[in-house]
């Protein structure tokens, strides 16, 4: 209903999934992330887990430990890149 917000909106989130996109394939350049990933999708991937993780933050903030639960978020996508 408001497409000039959807237009803003997914520009930035397409700048964000390149910049880490970025990230992910220099991280494979150098030898610690799998070469084997696409970094494209390892970035959308992270996007999502991120944007999850937020969501269910704001969710439960009065029952969960947020360095915990961020901390076993990261491990988790990061285990998955990991060499």
């Amino acid at each position: 209903a408001y497409p000039e917000f959807e237009t803003a909106l997914k520009s930035i989130y397409r700048k964000y999934q390149e910049y880490i996109s970025k990230v992910i394939k220099q991280g494979q350049k150098e030898g610690f992330f799998k070469k084997e990933l696409d970094a494209d999708l390892a970035a959308l991937t992270f996007i999502s887990i991120h944007d999850g993780t937020l969501h269910q933050w704001a969710l439960n903030r009065e029952r969960l430990d947020s360095v915990r639960f961020v901390r076993n978020t990261r491990r988790i996508f990061f285990t998955g890149l990991m060499q």
